[in-house]
């Protein structure tokens, strides 16, 4: 194991008013998603997982994770960063991210993070369960590694497709810098913004970009614009017949 693995958990505790697009919004519930989600993932195994920072942006005070930090005595590099809680809200949830995440990603090379670092950005909230499976049978190398969601003829029409699945996505610190870095105001719904932006990489497939995962993110957790389980019936259903579609029909999203 030679490539150095990170993950990138964003996090809102307490969510500004006027933010649209978002149901759960209490943060004392919030908060304690976001401690457990922080103990899976400084749980995981130290040869594929070597650190996480932790990006919060609305300036809720964060000594109960540092407090969780050492009591779970983990080796993990781990850093916690209160980015701008300065921005406006009707610019929505993926602007607010994002702003959070150049910061955040500012802050790795700062560290000496080096530039093919593989980064897992994760909404901090959500627990995927099979994450040491994620990162070990990721491509060897990428700039750009996440699931574009796409129907061919059928589009956008349906509804959550010409997407680029945001709740997990992986790039190196020099992908970020070449297709997300300054884009955080390219639209409101963002997911859609950055896929029409960039799927044009699907179709040239540079080096390095990996338009699909190899395996399905197993999730669990509330979703915070319907507030549905992920665990729920209908969510283990879409998540069988996705990870079907992920081998047998790649070129389909459903």
């Amino acid at each position: 194991m030679t490539r150095r693995t990170l993950i990138v958990m964003t996090a809102t505790i307490t969510p500004a008013q006027g933010i649209g697009n978002s149901v759960r919004v209490d943060p004392a519930l919030r908060l304690s998603e976001y401690l457990e989600a922080f103990r899976h993932y400084a749980s995981l195994p130290d040869e594929w997982v070597q650190g996480i920072l932790f990006l919060e942006n609305s300036g809720h005070d964060l000594t109960a994770f540092r407090e969780l930090q050492r009591a779970l005595g983990t080796r993990k590099q781990i850093e916690f960063l209160s980015t701008t809680t300065d921005y406006p809200a009707e610019k929505g949830k993926g602007y607010g991210e994002f702003l959070m995440l150049d910061q955040g990603m500012s802050r790795l090379r700062a560290l000496g993070w080096p530039g093919d670092t593989q980064v897992w950005k994760v909404t901090g909230r959500l627990i995927v369960k099979n994450m040491a499976r994620m990162v070990r049978q990721a491509p060897p190398a990428f700039q750009l590694y996440a699931d574009f969601r796409h129907l061919p003829v059928v589009g956008a029409r349906l509804g959550g497709n010409e997407w680029l699945e945001l709740r997990l996505v992986a790039f190196s610190l020099d992908g970020y810098d070449r297709y997300f870095r300054g884009h955080y105001g390219d639209g409101y719904v963002i997911e859609r913004a950055f896929f029409d932006r960039l799927f044009p990489l699907v179709e040239t497939r540079p080096k390095g970009v990996y338009p699909r995962f190899r395996t399905q993110p197993e999730l669990e957790g509330f979703s915070g614009y319907s507030n549905k389980s992920y665990s729920s019936l209908e969510y283990r259903m879409k998540g069988a017949l996705r990870s079907f579609t992920r081998t047998a029909l790649p070129f389909l999203w459903i």
